[in-house]
């Protein structure tokens, strides 16, 4: 279970950052290092056909999820930022669902505390897993 400590507001984005010694980390495919978690943040719009950052075949999302992780070689997220192989950012489209995503709850409840821009609140640990869909490929 990772712990997820913090979010902030802005407009129509959330992020949540993590506050832990041990982050989980992921490599393989085109990358050629160990990628270390530092947050997620939503991007959505203000209506229920775009939101998304990205497209995908010209299509649009109401939303869009991004894992952001940064190159373990540089050390931290701040000297990572500077190279052009420091960051990996995982998206995740979002689209609406007349069913409720029982693995979201701990966020969506968590996003119901932030009221106004630059507000910040604690949010229920969960596994980072819950975020990413069950299909990978």
């Amino acid at each position: 279970m990772t712990q997820l400590t913090h979010w902030s507001y802005e407009g129509t984005t959330a992020q949540v950052s993590l506050k832990m010694k041990h982050r989980p980390t992921f490599h393989g495919g085109n990358l050629h290092s160990d990628y270390e978690f530092v947050q997620f943040h939503f991007h959505w719009g203000s209506v229920d056909t775009q939101g998304s950052e990205h497209s995908i075949d010209g299509v649009s999302f109401p939303g869009e999820l991004h894992l952001v992780h940064y190159r373990n070689d540089y050390g931290s997220l701040k000297k990572a930022i500077q190279y052009q192989d420091g960051l990996a950012v995982l998206g995740v489209m979002l689209q609406l669902s007349s069913k409720d995503n029982s693995k979201l709850q701990k966020v969506i409840d968590g996003l119901h505390n932030i009221h106004k821009d630059g507000a910040d609140d604690t949010i229920t640990p969960f596994a980072l897993e819950d975020l990413l869909p069950s299909n990978t490929n």
